[in-house]
């Protein structure tokens, strides 16, 4: 494999090889590739590209905005050719191989806030901080430290404090006290006092019990998908026929989205339900999505035609889409009625069809996003969704409701209430 930072392309056509039409940010031709760009640079539709990704290629490439990185993981060229375009400015990059340095990237030159560069790695519930990318599948591993790891728990700050503004608003599951349902989610994940994730300003508030699963299966008069209070159609016309979903109008951009109203308590989720495929028509995409914010910044596990038996995942932030692995053929044949399941994990992403995994990515974009829904791409009279559910992943329980330091005596009982998830 040749291994390269270089910047995407606007794709605005359906074309060979493709499973959507555009427009949409790619990196063409990459077995995969992952996101080093800011938020407002993912949020900007193109033609031009600002910022860079990693991508992972079979054969060299001539992109003269191309910097080669070396024709392995383990090996690296054109160190201060990166460190330039990425503008680190003074800071220097200490990792010699291309998997080191993409790691160290991720975790040591990262923005909290997203506006000025990536994202950092979050772990997962295993509290691995992975890299994954296409071409080469799991590339780097290694268990998450609060020291040598300090931009995590920045951004489950900020979450933190977004989640608790919406809860406080009533605008999360009409819970005024949802973040701390939220913030139990990460003491249970993190194993850390409850504190360590309260922004210094905000007052310290205890966690509080939450749930974890949301399902539907659409059992139920023919009706409109909205007028379920469970229920909000973002964009597009999605309505119950037959005790199933089936998109009837699709919205103004062609694409389309519901979302489930009741926030899980967690970012760390999966959506999943059961998909009627299509008849062999070019440009359609269905979907189930994850960390969905709203119709404009979500994550989507998608299948295209039966024809093409393709899957991929993408990502929109303020409204623009990115792929976040090229699509690829699924194991088996598409049946109608087999299961497509989306999850998000820290920054690790899964796509699976029947239970069987079939993309894996990084993209550390969205955080702190609890809801999950369905989509597509345009409309079929084929498509269709039906034994809809969304959950947290699993994680042990803890049984920790007050703060205790590291050391003491009551923080020593607390950590024996924990039971491992790994």
């Amino acid at each position: 494999m040749h291994e390269y930072l270089l910047p995407y392309t606007w794709i605005t056509e359906l074309e060979p090889g493709l499973s959507a039409p555009g427009p949409f940010w790619k990196v063409l031709g990459a077995s995969g590739s992952i996101d080093l760009r800011s938020l407002p640079h993912m949020g900007t539709d193109g033609p031009i590209a600002q910022g860079f990704a990693w991508g992972s290629f079979e054969t060299e490439i001539s992109d003269p905005n191309a910097i080669y990185m070396g024709d392995s993981l383990d090996s690296l060229r054109n160190k201060s050719a990166i460190a330039t375009a990425l503008e680190l400015g003074s800071a220097d990059i200490l990792a010699t191989t291309v998997r080191e340095v993409i790691f160290e990237l991720f975790t040591q030159h990262a923005d909290p806030t997203g506006a000025v560069r990536w994202k950092p790695l979050i772990p997962t519930l295993g509290l691995r901080l992975e890299l994954h990318i296409g071409g080469h599948s799991l590339v780097k591993s290694e268990r998450f430290d609060q020291v040598q790891h300090p931009l995590v728990l920045e951004v489950e700050k900020l979450n933190y404090r977004k989640i608790r503004e919406d809860a406080i608003q009533g605008r999360i599951n009409r819970d005024t006290q949802f973040h701390r349902r939220y913030l139990s989610r990460l003491v249970e994940k993190y194993h850390l006092p409850f504190g360590s994730f309260i922004p210094s300003d905000l007052p310290s508030e205890a966690p509080l019990p939450h749930s974890t699963t949301v399902t539907d299966n659409f059992n139920r008069a023919d009706e409109e998908l909205g007028a379920s209070a469970d229920w909000d159609e973002d964009s597009g016309d999605f309505e119950i026929v037959s005790n199933a979903v089936d998109l009837i109008a699709t919205g103004g951009d062609g694409r389309n989205s519901a979302e489930h109203q009741t926030a899980l308590a967690s970012d760390d989720h999966y959506s999943q339900a059961d998909i009627e495929s299509l008849q062999g028509t070019s440009g359609i995409r269905v979907e189930v999505k994850f960390r969905y914010a709203d119709h404009n910044n979500f994550y989507s596990a998608g299948t295209t035609d039966r024809g093409s038996d393709t899957v991929d995942l993408f990502r929109r932030v303020t409204g623009t889409i990115t792929e976040i692995n090229a699509p690829g053929p699924i194991h088996d044949p598409w049946v109608d009625g087999d299961t497509l399941y989306g999850e998000v994990d820290g920054s690790s992403l899964d796509l699976r069809v029947n239970g069987t995994s079939e993309h894996t990515g990084t993209d550390t974009a969205l955080t702190g996003q609890t809801h999950v829904g369905i989509g597509a791409q345009n409309q079929d009279p084929a498509m269709g969704w039906d034994n809809f559910e969304g959950a947290d992943l699993a994680v042990g329980e803890i049984l920790v409701v007050e703060e205790h330091q590291p050391g003491s005596a009551t923080w020593a009982q607390a950590r024996r209430t924990i039971v491992l998830p790994y």
